[in-house]
């Protein structure tokens, strides 16, 4: 279906310097899944590098912690 994507193909998606919202409510909804495969893109690409996350909503602290693994080092 043309309307859905797997968390690796929307990250294929990002380019360098792009700003990436994500929206979800609390716990339940969260995109943990985005950022994981965001940062296995750029662990195995070095790309996207250079990003802006902006949460929309409230993602708890387990979506906070997943986007503070983006960061490497």
């Amino acid at each position: 279906n043309a309307k859905f994507r797997t968390a690796a193909q929307a990250a294929a998606l990002v380019a360098d310097g792009d700003v990436v919202a994500v929206s979800g409510l609390g716990g339940q909804q969260r995109a943990s899944i985005v950022y994981w495969a965001l940062r296995e893109r750029f662990e195995r690409r070095g790309h996207p590098a250079g990003l802006t996350l902006v949460n929309v909503g409230s993602h708890g602290g387990r979506g906070i912690r997943a986007a503070a693994r983006m960061a490497p080092g």
